[in-house]
């Protein structure tokens, strides 16, 4: 961890004297009551000493006959030879500090947003009597007092805020609307089932309230003001699952070929078959495979010979274990729910659900959201 050393913040000043009868120099720095810290006699004609820069003065007639380096400052000495080599910089960073203050106080920019009807030159035109325009001081403006100014001014304007951002002003104003101006209504419906969880009513009238159940198509706020059209406007929120299931059967009846099989033989020409070789089915269960082909390679004679092979199949009953197989059910059943959740929706909850019956089970996936409904 780094430490800060108290002597960096002392005014010291460490010299290096070079010259003959050092230790005569070294009596007579004493006998002038100035303040030593170090002193190192690096050898008879060599010395490094360090003292207090304030009384560096008093030294300089006894170091007349000597060769004196200043070789470390620390504290005050320091920082003021800093400034000295670096007085162009300082200045400059003055100056950026000064200058950007400045340009904060000043007004550069007036963005106004949301107009169609109101003409954004008025509302500048009434901004100025307030005294409030590019290039002057904006110290002590009140956006709220700008906002209560303009919706005074504009019957036009239903809400307006305002916000002094750097050196600009952004202006946002929402019109009203008027009943001429609807082409009909527009009402906030339920996508799907589900429970009303969140429902302020900013435009309209509301038909629910939070906790109801409503179905798909209830009309949660109707666009309708005091029995005016209007658009319904309003933060509705619901929570809506989506449910998947599968069956498991726990006999299956399933079909094996028992190795029995004939073939019968067709001529086809066109969509008439002539019987080559048939015989009578005598299976109750059977599978069939069909095949055909050009008697002639050039096709130049359009005849095909038709086969079809049938297999004697025989019924089994086949048990099923529930348990070897009940991880992927349940997975398979939880994508077959995701699927039905509409993009960009999150599903905060997954539940699963087993129904046993005589000779099924049912397994149920219920994917639990909260979607915003506009």
């Amino acid at each position: 961890m780094f430490r800060i050393k108290r002597e960096m913040f002392k005014n010291r000043i460490t010299l290096k004297i070079c010259g003959v009868n050092l230790k005569r120099l070294i009596k007579n720095i004493y006998k002038l009551d100035v303040e030593i810290y170090n002193l190192n006699l690096i050898s008879n004609k060599e010395l490094e000493i360090t003292i207090n820069a304030n009384k560096y003065k008093k030294l300089k007639p006894l170091l007349c006959d000597y060769r004196v380096e200043k070789t470390k400052l620390y504290g005050l000495s320091l920082v003021k030879k800093n400034l000295i080599f670096h007085v162009g910089l300082v200045v400059g960073l003055v100056i950026f500090i000064a200058t950007n203050f400045l340009c904060s106080q000043i007004l550069f920019k007036i963005q106004i947003v949301g107009t169609e009807r109101i003409n954004d030159a008025e509302i500048v035109k009434n901004l100025k009597t307030m005294g409030i325009e590019r290039g002057k001081f904006i110290k002590n403006k009140s956006p709220k007092n700008i906002e209560k100014t303009l919706e005074e001014s504009f019957e036009d304007i239903s809400f307006v805020s305002a916000i002094f951002k750097g050196s600009s002003l952004i202006i946002n104003i929402k019109e009203k609307l008027y009943v001429e101006e609807l082409e009909g209504t527009s009402n906030i419906v339920a996508p799907e089932n589900g429970i009303l969880t969140k429902l302020n009513v900013v435009q309209g009238t509301s038909k629910f309230k939070v906790g109801d159940i409503v179905k798909k198509g209830d009309v949660i706020i109707e666009g309708k003001t005091q029995n005016l059209p209007c658009i319904a406007i309003g933060n509705v929120e619901m929570k809506i699952w989506y449910c998947a299931s599968t069956t498991f059967l726990n006999e299956e009846i399933k079909f094996e070929r028992t190795g029995k099989s004939f073939e019968n033989s067709f001529l086809m020409w066109k969509n008439s078959k002539f019987k080559i070789k048939t015989h009578e089915n005598p299976f109750e269960f059977f599978e069939k495979i069909e095949k055909s082909a050009y008697i002639f390679e050039n096709n130049m004679v359009p005849v095909k010979i038709f086969k079809e092979k049938v297999f004697e199949l025989k019924k089994i009953t086949v048990k099923n274990d529930f348990n070897l197989q009940k991880d992927g059910i349940i997975e398979e059943t939880i994508n077959s729910a995701q699927n039905l959740v509409p993009e960009n929706v999150e599903v905060k909850n997954v539940t699963t659900e087993i129904n046993s019956l005589d000779d099924r089970k049912i397994i149920s996936a219920y994917l639990e959201t909260i979607q915003v409904i506009c």
